[in-house]
């Protein structure tokens, strides 16, 4: 855990807002000072342990999203687009939401299709969730791997971070 951590998105610490970057060896590096090329994180000169990194990155963003709007890690996660070829980050979502079950669907177009649902919804007063009944998704579960140090690590990062 002396490593790798990253950090994508901005957030509250501290009673102030940081900006998105990275930590790299307990260190956290500003996005700013990454893209001018001021610093360059040391896991960057590795490419299968950068895309680790960025693997990790997204699942913790994917759920912080996924908490921010009230999940609560049980039912069904579904994914769409190009992550649902990305197998790294289909495990790790996984290993977050262990109780959670994480699907693939075959659907083209989805974000269309979720705006048409609500849409549908609004236009006659309803739920998005009454329109169930209307179509079929066909899904593809994908099992999950135990990573039981996943949430330490991400203790860790966000304790790095509110410094």
């Amino acid at each position: 855990m002396d490593r790798l951590y990253n950090y994508q998105r901005s957030s509250w610490a501290n009673g102030r807002e940081t900006g998105p970057g990275v930590v790299d060896r307990r260190k956290k590096i500003d996005l700013e000072k990454i893209l001018v090329g001021q610093v360059i994180p040391t896991f960057f000169n590795d490419f299968d342990t950068a895309m680790a990194v960025l693997n990790i990155s997204l699942a913790i963003q994917t759920s912080f999203a996924l908490n921010m709007a009230g999940f609560d890690g049980t039912g069904t996660v579904f994914i769409e687009g190009g992550f649902r070829k990305n197998l790294a980050y289909l495990n790790l979502l996984g290993a977050l939401y262990p109780e959670a079950k994480i699907a693939l669907t075959k659907m083209e177009e989805a974000a269309s299709f979720g705006a048409t649902i609500l849409a549908r919804a609004a236009f006659t007063a309803t739920t998005p969730k009454s329109a169930a009944s209307d179509f079929e998704i066909e899904i593809t579960p994908i099992s999950s791997l135990p990573l039981p140090s996943l949430h330490d690590y991400i203790a860790e990062f966000d304790r790095l971070i509110r410094r």
